[in-house]
């Protein structure tokens, strides 16, 4: 059930994985089987933000990570802190999802998690792009460190985010040339990846960008 479920995450299919991810959480509650509830809480958590149960998500997200840290399981913590921080992030709360990103890339600096590494960088420079008011070099920095990683490791779905994410940037930089150029880049990884979400989402970036010339709306 967590493998169908966070396979289901992967192809951005919230809503299927929410079923299987139930009952993998209702199972560890038996005995024995306690190291995988705050991985598999954190699974559906994840799967019930991004489905549209945002607050509902948050909670157990959070939940999730309250547990591991309490009970000092740390097999797939750096995954849980990600998560938490993506939805603190887009809720709104950048502080917080700094803070919890943070954790995550040094959870995942310590043990060699590439994929981990990545992710948590990616979401270090969107929330500086998003937090602060100019154009912030660290935002950048981060963006492009995120996706020289997620490049050499075959992490398509990543590469993508952080094309779209550079997009944004350029755009406060008032290049909308090289906003639109990340963009394509963007379209094309998810196109590769078979992800339909997420092209629709670069659909609406590109139709946004050349009507108004404005950042997308998160």
């Amino acid at each position: 059930n967590l493998w169908m479920g966070n396979t289901l995450i992967k192809s951005a299919d919230y809503a299927r994985a929410i079923p299987p991810l139930e009952r993998c959480v209702q199972m560890t509650e038996s005995p024995g089987l306690n190291l995988l509830r705050p991985r598999s809480m954190s699974s559906l958590g994840y799967a019930y933000f991004s489905s549209g149960q945002r607050e509902k998500g948050l909670a157990l997200l959070q939940q999730a990570v309250d547990e591991a840290e309490r009970d000092a399981i740390v097999w797939n913590i750096a995954q849980q802190y990600a998560w938490l921080a993506e939805a603190l992030m887009q809720v709104g709360d950048l502080d917080a999802a700094f803070s919890v990103a943070t954790k995550a890339l040094e959870v995942s600096v310590n043990s060699g998690e590439k994929a981990s590494e990545a992710g948590a960088l990616w979401l270090l420079g969107e929330v500086h792009r998003r937090r602060d008011a100019a154009p912030a070099p660290l935002a950048h920095r981060y963006l492009t460190k995120a996706w020289d990683i997620a490049n050499a490791h075959r992490m398509g779905p990543l590469q993508g985010h952080c094309h779209r994410s550079l997009a944004d940037y350029f755009m406060t930089l008032k290049a909308p040339k090289r906003a639109k150029g990340e963009l394509e880049k963007a379209r094309s990884v998810f196109e590769n990846c078979d992800m339909p979400r997420f092209l629709e989402l670069v659909g609406h970036d590109t139709r946004l960008f050349e009507g108004t010339g404005g950042l997308r709306v998160h």
